[in-house]
This record gives C-alpha cells, structure tokens and sequence, in this order.
C-alpha cells in the first residue's frame, strides 16, 4: 500500500471512529428511572379509616371489634409495605453505564488502526528486510532515511559500541 492509501485508510478511519464515539457518548446512555406517578398514601390511610369508621359503628361487643380492629391492622400494615417498596425502588442503585467499556473499546481500535496504517521502518542489515527493487538502486532509501534529509543517511538505531578497553 502507498502512503497516500495509508494516510486516506487512516484519516477514514478516524472519522468513523469518532462518529461512533460521538453517537455512542450521546445514544447509549444509561436508561432514565421510571418516572411513576407517586402514590398518594394520606388517601389510602383515609379510606382505610373510613372503613374501619364504618366497620365500628356495626360492632355490639369487643369480640367484634377486635375483628375490626384487626381489620384496620392488616390494612395499615399492607399500607406500611406499599410504602416499603416504594422507598426501596427510590434507592436502587442507578443502571449501569456500558459507554466506558465502549469508549475504551473504541480507543483500542484506534491503536490498532494507526498501528495498522503507520509504515514499516526496517533496518538496512535486517536479514528479514525484502530486497530492494534493482529500479532504485541509486535513489535514497526512503524507509531508513529522514524525511527531507534523503541525502543523508539515517541515524544508528543503536549507540554505537565502543572497540578499545575502557579508559582510552
């Protein structure tokens, strides 16, 4: 591939990685709580009384108003368990947020677009290096030298190790 195919694949794929980051930062956000119509319990609590009112003004001794009484128990108490739920539907942990793992999904994909378009620099004595075309036998070698610097060579990858005993 040419470095102008590489720098196209490479600018292509930066745009549709930001796209998605972008779509996935603004569409994939954790769902919104449901918004239910609070319960109104003053009403609830109200009705039970008024049953337990009427209930009572039917009652001609205590082993009847003991059955009311329990009447009225029960229906506070059903009360009290609505209420219970209630607060702990409020106090649920929020949803889980996935678009850091995306992101983080979609940086690595990064990397490894760039790793994949970036050119390959080979060393001129590197046995696995393919071998020149004969064509360019007199032009620079554009892999090893610096750019705009074709005349000079490019520098040692390595410090250069010296020959004599230490000291000299």
């Amino acid at each position: 591939m040419t470095t102008d195919a590489l720098i196209t694949v490479r600018r292509v794929g930066a745009i549709v990685l930001a796209v998605a980051a972008l779509i996935l930062t603004l569409a994939a956000g954790p769902s919104g709580a449901d918004s239910a119509m609070p319960v109104d319990y003053t009403r609830l609590l109200d009705l039970a009384r008024s049953d337990y009112d009427a209930n009572n003004d039917r009652t001609s001794g205590a082993p009847q108003q003991q059955v009311v009484n329990g009447w009225f128990a029960r229906d506070a108490l059903s009360l009290q368990v609505l209420q219970l739920d209630d607060l702990l539907a409020q106090n649920e942990p929020p949803p889980a947020d996935d678009r850091i793992m995306l992101l983080g999904l979609i940086a690595v994909l990064a990397i490894c677009l760039y790793a994949a378009t970036s050119p390959v620099v080979r060393r001129p004595d590197d046995p696995e290096a393919p071998p020149r075309d004969p064509a360019l036998a007199g032009a620079p070698d554009t892999e090893t030298s610096l750019p705009g610097f074709s005349h000079l060579p490019a520098p040692p990858l390595s410090p250069p190790v010296p020959s004599g005993p230490p000291g000299d």
